[in-house]
C-alpha cells in the first residue's frame, strides 16, 4: 500500500467514458490529504512514467500522465488503452530494461515503449540550453547552417540499446518524428541528444540540430516526449512507409 493511493482511487473511479483528467498540484494534494513534495513542484522527471516509483500509483489505475505544466502547476493524466484497474504495475522489464513495457502498433507494426526523452535541468526543472558553436575553432570561416543557432538540449537513453530498426518520437499520442538507425543508443547518445560544435556549421549534421531544438521548445512548452523502438533489419522500408502514412510534423525538412 502506498500512501498516494487516494490519488489512485480517484482515478479508478472517473467515469469509463473519461479519457483524460487535468489536475493543479493543489487539487492533487486535496486528494491526497497532504503536500506534494518539493521534488513534485519543481522537478518535471517527478511525473513520469516510471514504474519504479512507489508513488506512481496512476499507472497501477490504468493512466499515465501525458502533459506536466510545471508553470501553471497542472497535470493531465490520460486513460492507458485497454487498462484494466487494479491489474498492477506494467513490466518495466519487458523489452531490455526500460520503459513500462506497452507495445503500440504504428501501420501494422508493434513499436515498444522505451523511454522519455529528458533533458538536462537547471535547478529550478527548467532544460538547460546551451550554444556548443561559440567552442568550434571555424579557421575555414563556415556559416552556420539554418538549424545550427540553436539553442540546443542535452539528453541520454539506456546505454544498452545497440539495435537497428525503426524508432518514433511520440507527443500527445501523436507521432512528431520517424527515423531509423543501426544503433539506437549511439543515434540518440551521440548524435541528437549532444550537439557537437563543429555540427552547427556548413556541411554538418543539420537532422541533429533541427530534432534536438525541436525537443527543447516542446519540453520547454510542457510536454512529454516519448520514444517508440521497433526491431527490424528492414528498417528503411519501414520507415519510408511511416513516415508517408503518419505523415509526422517533424521529418518537414522546411519545419524548425
Amino acid at each position: 500500500m502506498s500512501k498516494y493511493d487516494h490519488l489512485k482511487r480517484y482515478l479508478e473511479g472517473r467515469p469509463a467514458a473519461t479519457s483524460s483528467v487535468a489536475l493543479g498540484f493543489r487539487q492533487i494534494e486535496r486528494i491526497l490529504g497532504f503536500d506534494l513534495p518539493a521534488s513534485a513542484r519543481k522537478h518535471r522527471p517527478w511525473w513520469a512514467n516510471d514504474a519504479s516509483h512507489s508513488y506512481t500509483v496512476w499507472l497501477e489505475a490504468g493512466w499515465e500522465t501525458s502533459k506536466v505544466d510545471m508553470a501553471s502547476g497542472r497535470v493531465t493524466f490520460v486513460r492507458l488503452r485497454g487498462a484494466r484497474p487494479g491489474a498492477g504495475r506494467p513490466d518495466r522489464d519487458a523489452h531490455r530494461g526500460t520503459g513500462t513495457g506497452r507495445t503500440r502498433e504504428f501501420c501494422g507494426y508493434n513499436f515498444a515503449r522505451l523511454c522519455l526523452i529528458d533533458p538536462d535541468r537547471d535547478p529550478r526543472g527548467q532544460p538547460r540550453e546551451y550554444l556548443p558553436q561559440g567552442r568550434y575553432r571555424n579557421a575555414s570561416g563556415l556559416r552556420l547552417h539554418r538549424y545550427g543557432t540553436g539553442p540546443f538540449c542535452r539528453f541520454r537513453i539506456p546505454a544498452d540499446l545497440h539495435v537497428g530498426g525503426v524508432y518514433v518520437l511520440l507527443m500527445d499520442g501523436s507521432a512528431y518524428y520517424v527515423g531509423e538507425c543501426e544503433n539506437l543508443s549511439g543515434r540518440f547518445n551521440t548524435g541528437y541528444g549532444q550537439i557537437s560544435p563543429r555540427n552547427c556549421y556548413e556541411g554538418g549534421q543539420r537532422t541533429n540540430c533541427r530534432v534536438n531544438h525541436l525537443i527543447l521548445e516542446a519540453v520547454k512548452a510542457g510536454y512529454e516526449v516519448e520514444l517508440w523502438f521497433y526491431e527490424t533489419a528492414d528498417r528503411q522500408a519501414i520507415e519510408s512507409r511511416l513516415t508517408a502514412e503518419l505523415r509526422p510534423p517533424w521529418n518537414s525538412q522546411g519545419r524548425l
